[in-house]
C-alpha cells in the first residue's frame, strides 16, 4: 500500500495497541476517529507533511559565486532563486510491510506504527482538551514520549521507503483524479451460471503494468494494492459484473501536484487490470487468468466468485530506503 492510496491508519490498528481507546472514548466524549476528517486521516495528514519536511532538497538554481549574474544567466542559464523541493512524493511512498503477502494488524512496518501512535497521541490530546483529566493528559503524554525516544527516531534511522514507479490502487483517496470504487459504481448483476444460493461477497480490483508484470507468481513489483473492498450481495441465476468505468488509471504521466500527491515522480502505466473476490471480510482470490487489457472496461464472473488460488497482497514493496535529514539552513 502506498501512502496516497487511502488513510491507513484506523481504529483497529490503534485498539491493536490500546484497547483502552474505546473505553476512554465512551468515558470522554465521542471522538470520531475512522471518517476522512477523523483522528486518523488527521494523523496521516501530519504525518505526510512531516515525511516531505524531513526530505527537502535544499538546492536550485546554481549561485553567481565571483561570476557576473549576466554573465551566469547567459552561459549557464542557471541563475535564479533557490527552490526548496522536496526529494520524493508521498505517492511513492510504501506504508505497508516490506513483505507483501503479510497483512497482519500486530506486524506494522516501522512508518505505520509511528503513524499510529500518532494517532493515538492525538486521540487522547483531544479527550484531555474535552475532559480536562489526569489519565487523558497522562496517556497523550507517554505516547508522545515513546514517540520521541522509539519509533520516530526507529523509523528515522531505517530510512524513507519507497518505489521508483509507484501504482495508485484503484480509487486512490489522496491522488488528484482517480475516479471512485464502490459497489454502488463499479458493481452490478447480470445473468449467468450461478447455481448457488444468494451469498455476499466482497471485490476489489488493482491495477497491473504489463512492461514488468508477467504473472501472479511474477509480478516485477507491477501490481498496486488492492482497491477498497466493495461487498456485493449475489442473487441466485446471476453473476457479477465489474466496471472501471469512473476509475482513471495511472498513465505514466507526472501527475498535477495536489495535495498528498505533490512532488517529481513518474507513476507506473497500467495497461491492465486484475479482479479478486472472496466471502465477505475474507481472503481475495484472483478471479482472471490473465489481466484484463485497460481498454476493456468490464470484466463478467463465469460463476460464483472462485474460492481458491492466487490471493490479493499489499502491493508494491520497498524498492529504496532513503537517507532522511534533520538540518537547520543558514540565510
Amino acid at each position: 500500500m502506498l501512502f496516497t492510496d487511502s488513510n491507513f491508519v484506523c481504529s483497529a490498528d490503534m485498539l491493536a495497541i490500546d484497547p483502552g481507546v474505546t473505553v476512554d472514548a465512551r468515558a470522554g466524549t465521542t471522538i470520531i476517529v475512522d471518517t476522512p476528517a477523523g483522528i486518523a486521516a488527521q494523523a496521516c495528514d501530519e504525518v505526510g507533511h512531516k515525511l516531505l519536511n524531513a526530505n527537502v532538497a535544499y538546492t536550485g538554481f546554481m549561485p553567481p559565486f565571483a561570476m557576473p549574474n549576466n554573465q551566469t544567466a547567459a552561459v549557464l542559464n542557471l541563475v535564479g532563486p533557490s527552490v526548496n523541493r522536496t526529494r520524493i512524493s508521498l505517492s511513492q511512498v510504501v506504508v505497508s510491510n516490506d513483505n507483501p503477502t503479510d497483512f497482519a494488524i500486530a506486524k506494522p512496518s516501522a512508518l505505520k506504527r509511528y503513524a499510529i501512535y500518532y494517532a493515538l497521541e492525538m486521540f487522547y490530546r483531544t479527550c484531555n482538551n474535552r475532559k480536562q483529566d489526569d489519565r487523558f493528559d497522562k496517556k497523550m503524554k507517554a505516547y508522545a514520549d515513546e514517540i520521541r525516544r522509539k519509533y520516530w527516531p526507529r523509523f528515522f534511522n531505517e530510512g524513507l521507503p519507497i518505489v521508483f514507479t509507484p501504482l495508485a490502487t484503484p480509487g486512490a483517496v489522496h491522488e488528484f483524479n482517480a475516479g471512485t470504487w464502490s459497489a454502488a459504481n463499479n458493481l452490478t448483476a447480470v445473468a449467468g451460471a450461478n447455481a448457488g444460493a444468494t451469498a455476499v461477497f466482497d471485490v476489489a480490483i488493482t491495477w497491473v503494468d504489463q512492461t514488468k508484470y508477467v504473472s501472479p507468481t511474477v509480478k516485477g513489483n507491477a501490481e498496486s494494492a488492492p482497491s477498497a473492498r466493495a461487498t456485493f450481495s449475489l442473487p441466485t441465476s446471476e453473476v457479477i459484473q465489474v466496471s472501471i468505468a469512473g476509475l482513471n488509471a495511472p498513465d505514466g504521466l507526472s501527475p498535477i501536484n495536489v495535495g498528498m500527491g505533490q512532488g517529481l515522480v513518474i507513476p507506473g502505466n497500467a495497461s491492465g487490470w486484475n479482479v479478486y473476490s472472496g466471502t465477505q471480510g475474507g481472503t481475495l482470490y484472483l478471479q482472471n487468468s490473465t489481466p484484463v487489457a485497460i481498454g476493456t472496461l468490464t470484466y463478467t464472473f463465469a460463476g460464483a466468485p472462485v474460492l481458491a488460488g492466487y490471493t490479493a497482497d499489499t502491493g508494491q514493496f520497498p524498492e529504496a530506503k532513503l537517507t532522511m535529514q534533520t538540518m537547520i539552513m543558514r540565510g
